[in-house]
């Protein structure tokens, strides 16, 4: 994770190709079954360690795991609906 993260500090820096616009990094999107929930809990954390230190207005975390957890009825058999989806896109 570490080399593709470094890569992305070039690519979204303000003088990168993406600067312009910045890039965003992703979590897991959420899941109301508990062992893939216990479980993506666990890769996030990994996702926002990652980022804190890099977190910028160029190079952007969103977390779809607390978002989708927001509208947990909007997930069915592990996959969100379509109003899921446009709203996390919204907030990108």
């Amino acid at each position: 994770m570490e080399e593709a993260l470094t890569e992305l500090d070039e690519l979204c820096g303000l003088e990168g190709r993406a600067g312009g616009r910045g890039c965003n990094v992703q979590t897991i999107s959420w899941t109301n079954a508990v062992r893939d929930n216990e479980n993506f809990q666990l890769m996030n954390s990994y996702i926002r360690k990652a980022m804190e230190a890099r977190k910028s207005p160029s190079l952007r975390l969103v977390d779809f795991f607390a978002l989708g957890g927001g509208m947990p009825e909007e997930v069915v058999n592990g996959h969100g609906s379509q109003m899921l989806n446009l709203w996390m896109w919204q907030v990108m």
